[in-house]
Order: structure tokens, then sequence, then C-alpha cells
């Protein structure tokens, strides 16, 4: 019987005591006056005459009695035995010893059981803690996560910002370069744990900067190119021991320069593209003895470029492809041997290109988006064994396309973005089996837009950033399954954005920067902890 079950009966209960009485009348009577009869009872028998010894049998009894280790049962098998019984005998003719050990046996045994039981139940009901606490404490963390366009964080330039900010994460520091109409190239640092921009340097160029700068890592060397109105190329050496800008000397066109300048490694060697409005497509190469750069070739187009040259390497094979105002896209390879650039073909559209192409490399097969004045999206295939451009298939909006198209894969799916000044951004898939674009439904914006959208995906979601002259910040999300661009969320600045929104993702966290005609440099956190000491807000 177990002591729960025992001690929890009250008729029990009473029938230990009424026993417990009895036997300690028998043993008092015992002590104080001689048996009136010959005749004893089996109790009496049982006790030992001896006063001392009698009370700490009882005392002994009842004890184990209490503590759960005696059973009725046992008290029973005790006061029915007839031989004699010392309590503190070690004699293995001692029947309360032999008793009680057997007693405590069982219930050691009982115990043992039950305890192994009761190790279990704590290690299942720990293992259920831990797994409720790591729950708990993910979803404390991912609700600490927040989405949102709030409380950006402001640079102030001389000038008016119309080209697309640029980052570059150099180990554990975030930098940003912009140009400006105050004729600076701008570098400013991020700090993380404050949120706050520390000035890094500025660079005068001496003239308007329409260009976007664009980084170059090298080894442990830093560069930043820029294009600006005073014809020139310019090149900067970032010294993050001395938090200098290290000018090389510049590279002069004969025309301003609008286009954004582009990088590419190729081997131990470091090419520049850039166009300007002399008409040519000029590529220079980066001697990092010599801090110098020297011209490598240029390739005259028909018209000025306003388009930013856009490099892809295919096998051995390297190549340039950038609009122009001639009403075509141009793609040139550059000749290594011959230290030449060799058309490798045109594409003509109905107007002219202002708007940046972009290449995408698909199951083998190489792509170019770029939209035009013609309203239209135009993707051509570089058909390398015809050595032909091939047109796959075009798009036509409201309005004149101006924006670099901008590509996102997602699983099987091929995108592209684009925007138009009928005052929405659009979103087609590039069908393989069909050689199709299909359109999502757009997004209508309600203003003139200049810049050009870029994606980001966060956590399954694909969302698309983009700026317009209604002086608003936009982020739309792409709906995969309505196959829509709905409104994600927008943040009004004080004038109007042709700057292109560009992504930075640092771990779990997510940052847009752009430019506004207010002279300011904006970073919104977009993805950033809500509570968190420190963090960005």
């Amino acid at each position: 019987m177990k002591l729960k079950s025992f001690f929890t009966n009250s008729v029990l209960k009473r029938m230990t005591t009424i026993l417990l009485v009895i036997c300690f009348s028998y043993v008092a009577e015992g002590m104080d006056q001689a048996p009136r009869n010959s005749q004893r009872s089996d109790c009496q028998e049982n006790l030992l005459s001896s006063p001392d010894q009698s009370k700490a049998y009882v005392r002994f009894t009842k004890q184990g009695i209490e503590s759960g280790i005696l059973s009725l049962r046992d008290l029973e098998e005790i006061l029915n035995s007839h031989k004699p019984i010392n309590p503190f005998s070690r004699s293995s003719e001692n029947q309360l010893e032999v008793v009680l050990s057997n007693a405590v046996d069982k219930k050691l045994t009982q115990i043992q059981e039950d305890w192994g039981w009761v190790q279990s139940q704590i290690r299942e009901l720990h293992s259920k803690l831990n797994k409720k606490k790591e729950e708990r404490e993910d979803a404390v963390e991912e609700s600490q996560w927040v989405v949102s366009l709030d409380h950006p964080r402001k640079y102030l330039t001389g000038g008016l910002i119309h080209p697309s900010p640029s980052w570059q994460v150099i180990g554990d520091r975030v930098f940003i370069a912009v140009g400006s109409n105050d004729g600076k190239l701008h570098v400013v640092e991020l700090d993380l744990e404050s949120g706050e921009f520390k000035p890094f340097r500025t660079y005068e160029v001496g003239s308007q900067i329409y260009s976007s700068p664009s980084w170059q890592v090298i080894g442990r060397r830093v560069f930043i190119t820029v294009g600006s109105y005073n014809h020139k190329l310019h090149v900067v050496e970032l010294d993050l021991e001395s938090s200098k800008l290290i000018p090389f000397e510049s590279y002069e066109t004969e025309g301003w320069i609008n286009s954004s300048p582009s990088w590419q490694v190729i081997g131990d060697r470091v090419f520049i593209a850039v166009g300007s409005n002399d008409r040519k497509l000029h590529i220079v190469e980066l001697d990092l003895e010599s801090s110098k750069l020297i011209p490598f070739e240029s390739y005259e187009t028909g018209d000025m470029i306003y388009s930013s040259p856009s490099w892809q390497v295919i096998g051995d094979r390297v190549f340039v492809a950038v609009g122009s105002y001639d009403k075509k896209l141009h793609v040139v390879e550059l000749d290594f041997e011959s230290g030449e650039l060799v058309l490798f073909g045109t594409y003509e559209t109905g107007e002219s290109i202002r708007s940046n192409p972009t290449w995408q490399v698909i199951e083998g097969r190489v792509f170019v988006a770029v939209g035009s004045h013609d309203h239209k999206l135009h993707v051509v295939e570089l058909n390398l064994e015809s050595e032909k451009l091939v047109l796959f298939d075009t798009y036509e909006t409201g309005g004149r396309i101006v924006s670099a198209p901008s590509w996102q894969v997602i699983g099987d799916r091929v995108l592209i973005a684009v925007e138009s000044q009928d005052k929405k951004i659009y979103a087609l898939e590039l069908n393989l089996e069909t050689s199709k674009l299909v359109p999502f439904e757009p997004y209508v914006i309600g203003e003139w837009i200049c810049s050009s959208p870029s994606w980001q995906v966060i956590e399954g979601r694909v969302f698309i950033a983009l700026g317009s002259y209604d002086k608003k910040l936009h982020v739309v999300e792409l709906n995969l399954e309505s196959e829509k661009l709905v409104l994600f969320g927008t943040y009004e600045i004080g004038e109007s954005i042709r700057s292109s929104p560009l992504w930075q993702v640092m771990g779990d966290r997510a940052f847009i920067a752009v430019g506004a005609l207010d002279h300011n440099l904006y970073v919104f956190p977009f993805r950033q902890r809500s509570k968190t000491k420190g963090s960005v807000r």
C-alpha cells in the first residue's frame, strides 16, 4: 500500500491508532503491576519486560508506520510473531529487524522506480520548457524587427542631388558615396550603433555631378570613380587609416559626363567604362603602380551618351553594352590582343535611349534589357553562335522610359521592373517558353518618374523601391500569387526625387539610400530592431 493512500484513508488511520493504544496499554500494565492472570496476549508475548526497551519498541513501530515504511500487514506480522523481539539486537532472529529490513527494501525499490519515473517526467518537462523558451525567444526576437519607412537619417550637401548614392561595406564599416551639384563627391560613414552619419571626406571635382559614383575594392585598396560636367572622369582612393580621399590623375573626355562609370576587373587588370556627350564610350585602365588612368580604347556612337555602360563576362569574352541618343543599343567586345573595342552588334529602337542597359544570364542564354523614349522596354538576346543581337520581346508603356530596367530571379521565375513617365511602375515576367514578356498589374505613382527601380527580397517578401517627382520615396510589394504590385509604404521628402534608391542588406538589417533635390542624402532603416538600444531608428 502506498504511503499517500495509507494516510489519506481515515479508517486506516484510526485502526493504526487503536492498535498502538492497545499495545501501549499492555506495555504500561506490564511495567506498573504484575499480570492478573498467567495467560498473556500475543502483543504482550512479543514485548520485552524492560520498560525502556518496550517504549523504544513502541516508538520505533509508531515512527515506521508514520513514515510509511511499515504497513498494516507489516504490523500484523510483528504482533503475531512468537519470537522474542529486541529492537536493538543485530541478531538474524530479530523479527522486527527482519520485517523492517524487508519493508525498507520494498520501499526503496518502490522509491527507485518512482524516482526513475519522476526523473523521466522532469527530463520531458525540461525539454518542453526549453522548447517553449526557444519559441518564445524566437517570437520576441522576431517581434523586435520592424519593416517600415520611419525615422530616416539625413546628410546635407551643398546642392541638388540628381545621381544615385552607392554603398560599400568594408569590414565592419559602412560607407555611402554620392555626388551633388555643389561640385563635390561626398563620402559619409554610417554608424550602425548610433544611426548617425559620420562625414568622412569630400572631394571637389570642380563642376556639377549628375553621374552616380561607383566603388571597387582591389585587395586592401578601395577606389571610387565618378564623372562630372567638366568633361572628366575622376578616381579617388579611400585611405581608411588616414581618413583621406587620395585623387588619381583624372581622365578627360570631349564632353560632359552624365553617364555613371562602371568597373570590371579582368585578371590583374582593372578597367572603367563611361559614356560621354562626345558620343563616345570610353574604356580606361587603372594602373595601380603609377596611380594613373591609361586610355584603352573608345568607341563612337552616332549621338551623345547619357546611358551608363554595363559589363558582362562570358567565358573568356568581355562585353560592354551602352545606349545612345542615336536610338541604338550598342554591344562591343574588348579585344585584348589588338587593344581595341570591336562592335558585336547594335539593336535599334524607335527613339533615343537614355536608359542604362542591364544584363541577365538565364540557363546559358544571355539577355540585355533597355528602355527607350519610344515608350517601350526592349529585351534582346546576345546570340554567341550567330554573333548577333536578336530581339526577344518588347513591352509598351504609356510614356518614355528613362529608368534602367532591374532584374530579379525568384525561384524559376525571371522578373524585370521598369518605371515609365506615364507615372507607373511595371513588373514583367520573362517567359522563356513563349518568348514573351508577361506583365503584372502595374502600380500607379501619380507623378512623373525619373529614377530607376531597385529590388530586395526580405524573408520571402519581394519589395521594389523607387523615387518620384511627387516628393515621395515609394516601396511597393510584388504579390506573386495575385501578380500585382501593391503599395507597402511611402515617405514624403521635401523635394522631388530624381535619384534612384539603392538597397543595402547587412545581416538581418536592410537600408535604403536615396538622394533628393532638397540637397539631402537620406538613409532609411527599412528593417530594424524596434527597441534595441543604440540601433538605427
